[in-house]
């Protein structure tokens, strides 16, 4: 009986060294992950953001069948990506479009906000389209549902936005309704990483 109880203590001091050191050997490999960073960082010169559309660029695109007049040309808010516009359209078909450049006017890189990369809003009328591209060698390009349009400092990029009337969403009622369409068109950027 003697030798059965030695052998139950030798096997639980065994059981116990061999936990002991699991739990030693888990806890040692928890605190080895953990990562320290120790240093010091400086800036040098100024930092800025600004990211804006350069309203000198601003030109009516030629492949457009509808010409504004000053009044209805895009309003900038100069520090800012937000376009505000009215399109006068009277009959389906009807087509407008300009070129625009955004810029980073700063001194670090700017990218567009994955989750909502641009806004537009016009009043919820399925019949006016609406299309921003990249004008790339000047060749439109699409954007996309995630587009790129990184802008490192002092960079540009050249948008040609397309708004036209559908024929084939027209409506009896969208073809009477001869009143001008205002839009609104905004990049939404963030601090690039």
């Amino acid at each position: 009986m003697k030798k059965k109880n030695e052998k139950k203590n030798n096997l639980l001091l065994i059981l116990g060294v061999l936990l002991i050191a699991i739990i030693v050997t888990v806890g040692y490999a928890e605190l080895r992950t953990q990562l320290s960073i120790n240093g010091t960082a400086q800036f040098n010169g100024n930092i800025n953001w600004s990211v804006r559309f350069d309203e000198d660029s601003f030109a009516e695109y030629g492949t457009g069948n509808l010409q504004l007049n000053s009044t209805q040309l895009p309003s900038f808010n100069n520090t800012s990506t937000i376009l505000d516009f009215t399109v006068p359209f009277t009959q389906p078909g009807q087509k407008y479009q300009f070129t625009i450049d955004v810029k980073n006017y700063g001194t670090i890189g700017a990218t567009l906000d994955s989750t909502t990369p641009y806004t537009i809003s016009n009043t919820g009328r399925s019949d006016i389209i609406f299309q921003v591209q990249e004008l790339v060698s000047g060749s439109p390009t699409d954007l996309g549902t995630t587009p790129n349009l990184d802008l490192a400092a002092n960079q540009s990029r050249t948008l040609l936005v397309s708004v036209w009337f559908d024929e084939t969403e027209a409506t009896a009622q969208s073809i009477s309704n001869t009143t001008p369409i205002s839009l609104t068109f905004q990049l939404n950027y963030v601090q690039a990483s």
